[in-house]
């Protein structure tokens, strides 16, 4: 229908809402596409068709009821909303999947002003496309893709433990920062699930840790490493070869082994 009549039916939200909700606009979806264009549809887009506007309306009221109150449930809360509705009834924009050629595209959004849920929107559907891609990305002339979130505890969800660990063959890189382990254990509600999403990274940068969550996963995450510890000692300045074992031995170094060759000492 966008094809069709773009100024009626723009590629927004706006329109689905429109065409799932207003009879008048789905009485004339329905002239539109079955006047000339039914033959034109490709089999997904038929049976689309067909599932909303000829077996959807034929089932049971309460049935009926029920799917439809679920969607106007979720595209109300994009639709209604003062900061939201902007975005859904915008018609010009960029595509997402442009990245998997190439582009470079960011969000930065307030969280105050409805950004959490716009750039989670964003990221699902940056995810999607990198699934949809598959492993042969790049004979299609694709290139790989740097994911990177700030304030991750904002955005991460269970899909990252779905996609993350086949991330490198789909051609994905992913950088995420956040202020503390403890958001993202908030966000997932599962300490294993965190741990799990987490092991997924194959580099840790720490700053200045605030949380013992996070200090004990740091310290785990780098292991032991053995260190030389240095400490004063008093010099013996009759003796510059004891004096030189001692800090040797002081610092953790070997002393000299007997087989090396000794000073000589000259009779005067």
């Amino acid at each position: 229908m966008n094809a069709l009549e773009r100024v009626e039916w723009p590629w927004n939200l706006s329109s689905i809402y429109k065409l799932a909700f207003d009879l008048s606009s789905r009485d004339r979806a329905k002239e539109l596409i079955e006047g000339d264009c039914m033959h034109l549809l490709p089999g997904h887009l038929h049976r689309a068709y067909n599932s909303f506007m000829v077996r959807h309306l034929q089932k049971a009221t309460e049935t009926r009821s029920s799917i439809e109150l679920n969607l106007e449930t979720w595209l109300g809360t994009l639709i209604n909303d003062q900061e939201l509705g902007a975005w859904a009834d915008c018609v010009d924009g960029v595509e997402i999947e442009d990245c998997l050629y190439g582009a470079m595209i960011g969000l930065a959004l307030p969280d105050t002003q409805s950004g959490v849920a716009i750039s989670a929107l964003a990221k699902r559907r940056f995810y999607s496309a990198i699934k949809r891609r598959g492993d042969n990305w790049k004979t299609e002339g694709q290139e790989p893709v740097l994911l990177v979130v700030d304030e991750a505890q904002d955005l991460v969800s269970h899909e990252e433990l779905a996609i993350l660990p086949k991330a490198r063959s789909l051609g994905l890189c992913a950088l995420y920062s956040t202020q503390g382990l403890d958001g993202l254990q908030v966000a997932l509600q599962d300490e294993q699930a965190t741990i799990m999403l987490l092991d997924q990274y194959r580099s840790v940068v720490s700053m200045q840790v605030g949380s013992e969550m996070t200090l004990d996963y740091v310290s785990q995450r780098l292991g032991a490493a053995p260190r030389v510890v240095f400490c004063e000692v008093a010099a013996n300045t009759t003796d510059p070869v004891a004096t030189a074992n001692l800090y040797g031995a002081n610092a953790g170094v070997t002393p000299p082994e007997p087989w090396l060759p000794k000073r000589r000492h000259q009779k005067r």
